[in-house]
């Protein structure tokens, strides 16, 4: 949530306030350097819900026995947005010597 929601953030309020208040190279600096703390944050939530989600599925396991249709359909919905979001990730992290610079 914090990763999407920064980035919504970051797109429609931050991004189109700097571009409009700042002349270009201070407003690329400061969006590299919010872009840089930003991505510290998600290197940690991106694992923690992997380890989370895998915590979730043992104990609904252990609570319901066996897993209905329905929660796999939702289960393998969620592993398909969590393999998005790891793959833009992990895109994302392919890009960042380049940001740094």
């Amino acid at each position: 949530m914090i990763w999407i929601g920064g980035i919504l953030f970051f797109s429609i309020v931050l991004l189109p306030s700097i571009q409009k208040r700042l002349p270009s190279e201070i407003g690329r600096a400061f969006l590299r350097d919010i872009y840089l703390r930003f991505q510290r944050v998600t290197v940690s939530f991106v694992p923690l819900l992997l380890i989370t989600g895998g915590v979730n599925i043992h104990f609904s396991h252990v609570a319901r026995g066996e897993f209905t249709q329905k929660y796999i359909w939702v289960l393998n919905t969620k592993i398909i947005f969590f393999t998005i979001l790891v793959t833009l990730y992990v895109l994302n992290l392919k890009n960042l010597p380049e940001i740094r610079k």
